[in-house]
């Protein structure tokens, strides 16, 4: 967070000088007369790698893609989650985690200079996805053998919102985008698979269908113990894994700074 945020003030300061020296050495064109249609952005706060590409249709509206994605690795910030708690604390140690979301969105300028200068509003759409695993329940089954049940888990989550933001030019090539508020909503749907390492038999799995039924029971607990109240649970006995289905509603806030190209 610090190496970007230190990133995001030096490069603010050079544009920002050579912006100075443009305007006191050589008369600017102005950005209405020959607009630059294309700008790649990159966000320079929040641990998730994000990017984002804009174009210019006109003086007042753009189109825009981003991408965000939080490479497979351990739970963010979970030393913050019950840090008083040993047991919880081994649990997030264990798990893996991924993200990635994608986001179209259309951008709206009602500053006076406008193509992609000023502030902005922009209806999006967003398709997320998080994914866990590295968790295991150890059991012995009918034969005396020890076998581990491994969960991964999914969520992918469909929500629309409206960014509210400003887009300054540092110079002639440098955009800063500030993302100040963009709240969204939507569905989210859920699916736990638990598989054991080794085959089992037709008795075997009807005990494992009975501990599914048992962890679905006490995964929809703690969703719900968390603020994710999943609904219309559902559990698919298949041959060698149980699979946990749900869904629930969705929501959240989209913020962000970024340093951009024109081109």
């Amino acid at each position: 967070m610090f190496v970007r945020l230190t990133l995001l003030f030096f490069i603010t300061l050079v544009a920002l000088g050579a912006t100075a020296q443009d305007s006191a050495s050589v008369p600017t064109t102005p950005l209405s007369s020959k607009p630059k249609k294309n700008v790649l952005k990159a966000n320079v706060i929040g641990i998730a790698l994000s990017g984002q590409y804009e174009r210019l249709l006109s003086k007042r509206v753009a189109v825009g893609f981003s991408y965000k994605t939080i490479p497979w690795g351990g739970v963010p910030f979970r030393g913050l989650i019950n840090p008083n708690n040993q047991g919880t604390q081994e649990t997030l140690n264990k798990l893996r985690f991924h993200h990635q979301a994608l986001t179209p969105e259309i951008r709206f300028y009602f500053g006076k200079k406008g193509y992609g200068n000023g502030f902005y509003v922009a209806p999006f759409y967003r398709n997320a996805t998080f994914r866990t695993s590295g968790l295991g329940l150890d059991f012995v089954k009918d034969n005396g053998q020890e076998d581990t049940l491994r969960f991964d888990a999914r969520i992918n989550t469909h929500t629309y919102g409206m960014l509210l933001g400003s887009q300054w030019n540092l110079g002639k090539r440098f955009v800063l985008d500030i993302q100040f508020f963009g709240p969204h909503f939507g569905r989210s749907n859920l699916s736990i698979i638990a598989r054991p390492k080794f085959e089992m038999t037709p008795d075997e799995q009807d005990n494992l269908e009975a501990l599914g039924q048992l962890f679905a029971e006490e995964a929809k607990n703690s969703l719900t113990s968390a603020g994710i109240p999943f609904k219309n649970e559902t559990v698919l006995k298949e041959p060698e894994k149980i699979t946990l289905k749900a869904n629930s509603i969705w929501a959240g806030i989209r913020t962000g700074i970024s340093i951009g190209w024109r081109f």
